[in-house]
């Protein structure tokens, strides 16, 4: 901005030169009546000024434009990411729910395995409610806003992406230590088929002999 105005300094400056040199010439000239000549070149003067100002105008609107459509292209980046993240996270935290389930199944009632996956499916759905009315609002604000907004709002998805990853390996974590548990259950409950399977076979040859 500052060279723009330096320019514009410079370009005037210019034109009052090239004023000052024109009148100076017309008014050595016998015939022509000096308070014309300075009227006339005073009026030239202007236009070219009014013709740098607005110039400028068109290159400040240029400029805002050209910034706005870099800032609306950051943000549907920002918002197809983060709608890839809540669909992944949502596939992930229902797989868990069936694989948890499907883990536990045979220490439980299945009439209350049933009653518990209703209400962990209700939880869901209105976890994924609220997230859809965040990012809603988020949208809203951000339009709304305007640059500032949005700039705020992509420093917050910043913050929220970072705990999410924690959180995220803090559950892949956990599903590991899950499914270790559930390979020695398995393993278990394997040794202890094998072990009746083994008591049944002897005693049948026992009372058959």
């Amino acid at each position: 901005m500052n060279e723009n105005k330096d320019t514009d300094s410079k370009e005037s400056g210019e034109y009052e030169d090239d004023f000052e040199k024109d009148l100076e010439w017309l008014i050595n000239e016998k015939e022509i009546d000096p308070s014309k000549i300075e009227k006339e070149l005073r009026k030239q003067l202007e236009k070219k000024r009014e013709k740098l100002k607005r110039e400028e105008e068109q290159r400040k609107i240029e400029e805002e434009k050209q910034k706005k459509k870099e800032n609306d292209m950051v943000f549907k980046a920002w918002l197809q990411k983060k709608r890839e993240k809540v669909l992944e996270m949502r596939r992930l935290q229902r797989a868990k729910q069936i694989e948890d389930m499907n883990s536990r199944q045979e220490d439980r009632d299945p009439q209350k395995a049933f009653r518990l996956w209703l209400k962990k499916k209700h939880e869901e759905q209105m976890k994924e409610r609220k997230s859809e009315e965040v990012r809603k609002q988020e949208e809203c604000l951000f339009f709304l806003k305007g640059t500032e907004g949005r700039e705020k709002a992509f420093k917050q998805w910043l913050r929220r992406k970072r705990i999410e990853k924690i959180a995220e390996q803090q559950a892949v974590e956990e599903r590991a230590r899950q499914l270790r548990l559930e390979a020695r259950r398995s393993k278990h409950l394997q040794n202890y088929l094998y072990n009746m399977s083994e008591a049944r076979s002897f005693r049948f040859a026992d009372h058959y002999n």
